[in-house]
């Protein structure tokens, strides 16, 4: 059985979120893991949806939420409102 790791950083950390989704992928081979990375194309969210929308399906869905916390994502909007969501969620 797999899960859903979501992981909320800005942009300017996509190396260090790339980086993340590698040693996940390293250290759990026997289960299947989905990630919601918006930074990274293959795990990113569809540019012909409601961005909204999907991030909030993402959160409901994540087994686990990972924000990426750097003097960067801090002051961004959007990790802000992932991170709430998340809370609300009662999301690990």
């Amino acid at each position: 059985m797999g899960f859903n790791i979501f992981i909320s950083h800005r942009e300017t950390e996509e190396k260090y979120a790339e980086q993340l989704i590698k040693i996940f992928r390293l250290f759990i081979k026997n289960r299947s893991i989905d990630f919601t990375c918006t930074s990274i194309p293959a795990y990113s969210l569809s540019l012909w949806k409601d961005i909204n929308s999907q991030l909030i399906e993402s959160i409901k869905k994540c087994d686990i939420f990972i924000a990426l916390f750097t003097k960067e994502s801090i002051n961004s909007q959007w990790v802000l409102l992932e991170i709430g969501g998340a809370w609300i969620l009662k999301k690990n």
